[in-house]
């Protein structure tokens, strides 16, 4: 092959040698944007789920009025508690913050994603009467043998923002 290529004048021999230099250059750019395009899609979709749960928490009168109770230190956990209303909405809101804490124990949040949600969650988790409760129900769980509760990976993710 190598006598084939002499008897061709001097540009085509050049040629031969630029075009797939250019052409490996251009695949590497068209690489390098389209590594840069899926990064930036990754970040926007992780935003949109901080984005989504602070929406639906937002709009949502029963997570609410739970979370204001526990922001204003009126919460208590007593038997009163079980079976009420109030304990239906702090399930709603404890629950809500748990997928996002399932979604960031799967992988699909980063530490820092969270920072847009970390007052809600920190202010949740050191509460003291919330802390007894969740206890309750990891406790409850494994009794019954029904495996890890969801809001084990929300106390997981409480304690890595600093509860």
């Amino acid at each position: 092959m190598y006598p084939i290529i002499q008897t061709l004048p001097a540009w085509a021999q050049v040629a031969l040698l630029i075009v797939p230099s250019i052409s490996a250059i251009f695949a590497a750019i068209g690489l390098a944007l389209s590594a840069s395009q899926v990064r930036r899609t990754n970040k926007q979709a992780r935003a949109t789920i901080v984005s989504d749960a602070l929406k639906a928490f937002s709009t949502s009168v029963e997570m609410k009025r739970a979370f204001y109770m526990i922001e204003y230190s009126r919460f208590t956990y007593d038997e009163s508690f079980h079976d009420s209303d109030l304990e239906r909405e702090l399930d709603q809101l404890l629950q809500h913050f748990s997928i996002v804490a399932l979604s960031w124990q799967s992988g699909l949040l980063k530490a820092p994603d969270l920072k847009p949600l970390e007052y809600f969650v920190l202010r949740i988790m050191r509460d003291s009467e919330v802390k007894m409760y969740v206890a309750f129900v990891e406790s409850w769980s494994q009794q019954a043998e029904l495996g890890q509760h969801p809001y084990s990976a929300l106390a997981e993710m409480g304690r890595i923002l600093g509860a």
